[in-house]
């Protein structure tokens, strides 16, 4: 676990430059560890698997050659429900990886979306894990693009029951971990349904996507009327409402029609309004693209 935060670190410092000539025998470290027992323990697990995301996020797409002896690691992890700090981390490293390689993730992605759809289907598994899998499911998306499309049809309707409990769910302003939760569950529907149009737009493929349009716009509308949410934590309720306009801005440049549509709508203007008033740069910027994108179709 030491060593393996070591060399994590060290990845962060090196960078690329630094890194790549270690790169094979960090590799050979931390698979040794994994696979001569330190995977028995949850939290050597955790740190060892950190510590190839890191070495991905890093290498992006020199990491390949590793991939094939890290997935079966991975996929493990990500089937460790009982273990759910490793389960967590596991999948955020597949987010990893798939922005390293991405398009060559393909051939692991049907196991990959299985194993997570699987995951999100299990009552067992705790739930604070099941946001990170529904944006798991973006990143890969993101990553193979038009391939995405062959698993199309069950990740939304996994995505749209995500979407519709989360909006039934409600939390206490007293109770911050069940706020935060929600919050963070609502985020990850937005970021799966961002990363898939994203990737199947990249593969002019985006079409497959006019079929989602309904749900998502009334899930935007009762993302946005849930005020108490979104005052509970300001900037963390702005950023949502951000997401919420990125992805009404990304169905106007691509539905015929819609955006007149959106442009009648009052709660659409006030969403705007919001997200162009904030204080954090990054969030006007969404606000401003979704405003023009709505409008000047």
């Amino acid at each position: 676990g030491l060593l393996s935060g070591a060399l994590l670190i060290a990845t962060q410092r090196l960078k690329a430059t630094g890194i790549v000539k270690h790169a094979d025998r960090m590799m050979t470290c931390y698979l040794q560890i994994l696979n001569q027992g330190g995977g028995k323990s949850a939290s050597v697990s955790e740190e060892v698997i950190m510590a190839i995301g890191t070495l991905a996020d890093v290498l992006e797409g020199e990491f390949l050659k590793y991939v094939e002896a890290v997935m079966p690691i991975l996929l493990a992890g990500l089937q460790a429900w009982d273990q759910y700090q490793v389960c967590s981390v596991a999948v955020g490293v597949i987010g990893d990886v798939c922005r390293a390689i991405e398009k060559l993730f393909t051939p692991f992605a049907e196991q990959t979306i299985g194993l997570v759809l699987a995951a999100l289907g299990n009552n067992d598994l705790d739930k604070s894990v099941k946001p990170l899998m529904l944006s798991c499911l973006g990143d890969i998306a993101l990553a193979i693009g038009g391939e995405f499309q062959k698993h199309f049809d069950p990740v939304m309707v996994m995505l749209r029951t995500a979407a519709e409990r989360s909006i039934a769910s409600q939390a206490s302003p007293d109770d911050h971990d069940m706020v935060d939760w929600l919050l963070q569950l609502r985020s990850s529907v937005f970021e799966a349904f961002t990363g898939t149009f994203q990737g199947l737009r990249n593969d002019n493929r985006q079409e497959i996507m006019l079929s989602q349009n309904e749900w998502m716009t009334r899930y935007c509308q009762a993302v946005a009327a849930d005020e108490m949410l979104l005052s509970a934590k300001r900037l963390t309720g702005e950023k949502l409402l951000s997401q919420a306009a990125g992805v009404l801005g990304d169905m106007a440049t691509t539905t015929p029609g819609i955006a007149a549509e959106l442009q009648k709508m009052d709660w659409v203007h006030n969403l705007l309004e919001r997200v162009c008033e904030s204080e954090d740069a990054s969030i006007r910027r969404t606000g401003m693209w979704a405003t023009a994108a709505i409008e000047r179709q």
